[in-house]
């Protein structure tokens, strides 16, 4: 099986520490009705990130992308259905690079184990920030600037310096189990690759991911 299910998102910008708006925003939800999500082992992310904050001496803080993977357990006869809920991150920490200097976009990947869940109802994909980006000395990054217009001071919020575009989800197994059965998720219609990569021995192309 090779499906495409494809979801376009607009909003993708983030202010590091911003105290009065948002820390996370909804990317995606993908179901059942998308195509079918359960009986993979793996999953692959690959998403490009920018982060503006060249000018602010930033070196530690994280954000990135949230995975909630709801599934429905197995429940006893007469007993009301359960769910789980799992919870999985590609976050700055995961990054190659300076995840502080992307002046470009900058191509992303992780795999996840997902052999324990077995039955997948829906995927939630979140784009968030911690709140947590400090310079060199500790002090917080600035997500504020204020200027003073005839004599009184105004308190204005930093542009947006986080970004997320490309976002791509792959359902499969490990390399040689079931070659020719994998689903590709495609959160952005813009952007599509699908390339040769053994998740066993780690050799593929650069940067590109195939489960």
């Amino acid at each position: 099986m090779n499906t495409n299910i494809t979801e376009n998102f607009d909003n993708t910008g983030l202010l590091a520490n911003d105290r009065g708006g948002s820390s996370y925003i909804p990317i995606c939800v993908l179901t059942n009705d998308d195509g079918n999500l359960s009986g993979y082992t793996r999953l692959g992310i690959s998403a490009e990130f920018q982060s503006l904050l060249n000018n602010s001496d930033t070196i530690q803080g994280t954000y990135g992308l949230k995975f909630y993977i709801h599934s429905t357990l197995p429940s006893a006869p007469g007993e009301a259905e359960k769910n789980g809920v799992y919870e999985y991150h590609l976050s700055s920490k995961d990054m190659t690079g300076n995840p502080y200097k992307f002046g470009a976009f900058s191509k992303q990947e992780k795999i996840f184990d997902i052999s324990m869940i077995k039955n997948i109802a829906k995927i939630e994909v979140y784009f968030y920030q911690d709140g947590d980006f400090k310079d060199s000395v500790g002090n917080l990054t600035n997500w504020q600037y204020i200027n003073n217009i005839l004599g009184l001071d105004s308190i204005t919020n930093l542009p947006n310096n986080l970004f997320v575009q490309n976002l791509e989800m792959y359902l499969g197994y490990p390399a040689g189990e079931y070659k020719d059965d994998r689903m590709v998720i495609n959160c952005d219609s813009i952007y599509y690759t699908y390339t040769d990569y053994n998740y066993e021995t780690g050799v593929g192309p650069a940067k590109k991911l195939t489960l």
